[in-house]
């Protein structure tokens, strides 16, 4: 990225994200659909953040809104991609190379059989999906490596496991793990340790 790029994106950022929010993000980054990016209090994240609200792909036109609460930090290379609602809680930390995106490039479950992409259409001209959402809770850790996908929730004081592909629900103070990701653990406020799940049966 060059320096005078570099600048228009610096001074984008503090335009909609006002400094006195402690927001802080390290160089380089990528930035797009800004005014459609509502970021809370001492939010941080490493270099090579990529966020980006899409408001128009290949002739598409979308209203996305990203929703980030207060204390979140992000490691280095996290992508954040939305083309309809992502809402990130209070107190949320993730490590490096995390994808989190409400999209896809094209149709392809059974829910819309009459919208299926032909695979001789080049993904990068195929359409984007625009109705799916993701919601993670606040106090939520999300490992390494982690890709979540659309129509997700994270529940509150959960953890996800570094590598883990996480679509659907995941309930609160859960721990899950693996491709696509399974509860492993829960939380016993009764005895204040993890149990496993085996163990609740």
């Amino acid at each position: 990225m060059n320096f005078y790029l570099a600048s228009l994106l610096h001074c984008e950022m503090w335009r909609f994200f006002k400094t006195e929010k402690a927001i802080k993000f390290k160089k380089p980054y990528k930035l797009r659909g800004a005014s459609r990016i509502h970021i809370g209090e001492n939010f941080h994240a490493g270099s090579n953040l990529w966020l980006e609200a899409v408001t128009c792909y290949g002739g598409q036109d979308f209203d996305p809104i990203i929703k980030i609460l207060d204390n979140v930090s992000l490691s280095t290379h996290v992508h954040i991609a939305c083309t309809n609602r992502i809402e990130i809680g209070n107190n949320v930390l993730m490590g490096s190379y995390v994808l989190i995106t409400d999209h896809n490039h094209g149709y392809y479950d059974s829910l819309h059989s009459t919208r299926h992409e032909s695979p001789y259409i080049p993904p990068a001209r195929r359409m984007l999906t625009e109705d799916g959402h993701i919601t993670i809770g606040d106090n939520v850790w999300i490992g390494s490596m982690v890709s979540i996908l659309p129509n997700t929730t994270i529940g509150n004081g959960s953890i996800i496991g570094c590598n883990s592909v996480v679509k659907g629900d995941i309930p609160s103070y859960s721990i899950a793990v693996g491709n696509p990701a399974k509860v492993i653990k829960k939380y016993s406020f009764d005895k204040e340790i993890w149990v496993d799940i085996a163990d609740l049966k």
